[in-house]
């Protein structure tokens, strides 16, 4: 669970993001963002998981 904290300042604005937990490591198969999703620029896009969940993967360059 990731939560995002932003400060604006006068000389220009910081970004923190604060985790609350890992886990452990794993290897997907990132399929782009389609239809009214494709416009999210905040995520990578999405990754079918073994349990048959959907996660979806932030891009941290767009965040930062």
């Amino acid at each position: 669970v990731l939560e995002l904290a932003r400060e604006h300042s006068a000389a220009g604005e910081s970004v923190g993001i604060v985790v609350d937990n890992f886990r452990e490591g794993m290897e997907v198969i990132l399929k782009p963002l389609e239809g009214v999703l494709a416009g999210l620029k905040h995520y990578a896009g999405a990754a079918l998981l073994g349990d048959g969940s959907v996660m979806l993967v932030i891009n941290l360059k767009e965040l930062l």
